[in-house]
């Protein structure tokens, strides 16, 4: 039988150990909201950028395709409708909802 001793070492040593995994997760996902940051900025970036229109287009959809889905944003369909203005309106609007994910 443990002595009281005992138990209390136990209990702080697993109290240690969850404290340690819950930082290594919030590490762990500060890193990952980092990453996705870096990599849509950057993808923002290259599309403000980029002067052939058509391209432009093609990464505007790249980018709204690798946001999480709550900021997805519709993009219009029609190419007539998808000037240099609309695009860096929408641009400007991933921009702030990828800046403010926690």
């Amino acid at each position: 039988m443990r002595n009281h001793h005992q138990v209390v070492l136990d209990y702080i040593s697993n109290a240690c150990y969850s404290n340690y995994l819950e930082k290594m997760l919030i590490q762990n996902n500060n890193k990952i909201i980092a990453d996705y940051r870096a990599t849509v900025l950057q993808l923002i970036e290259n599309c403000k950028s980029e002067p052939n229109m058509d391209k432009k287009i093609q990464l505007l959809y790249q980018i709204n395709s690798v946001l999480l889905k709550p900021d997805q944003l519709q993009i219009q369909s029609v190419p007539s409708l998808l000037t240099n203005y609309y695009i860096n309106t929408v641009l400007h609007k991933i921009e702030a909802a990828v800046l403010s994910v926690n």
